[in-house]
């Protein structure tokens, strides 16, 4: 997975769970935890609340790649974006 995938989202609930439920699957497949992967879902539909709010855009763009330093997702709507950057544990590394 070393390579980033981008996922262009309609706005609304039902493709909004669609992508949260990739971003905790993203996780597990990174080597995170359950609990990571929770945070992670957590995270993202905090972020997509908060780029939706901009009211600018439709669809919503999501980033998501692994680096040494863990999993990071883009998350922007319009001309809001915001980040979701969750560390591996030492051993997935």
């Amino acid at each position: 997975m070393s390579e980033p995938v981008t996922l262009l989202v309609p706005i609304g609930d039902r493709y909004r769970d669609l992508a949260i439920e990739l971003a905790r699957k993203y996780m597990e497949l990174a080597g995170g935890s359950p609990a990571d992967a929770d945070g992670v879902a957590a995270a993202v539909k905090t972020a997509l609340h908060e780029v939706e709010a901009s009211g600018h855009a439709e669809d919503a763009s999501l980033t998501f790649r692994v680096d040494a330093g863990g999993v990071e997702i883009d998350v922007r709507c319009g001309r809001q974006s915001s980040a979701v950057i969750k560390p591996l544990p030492a051993r997935n590394r």
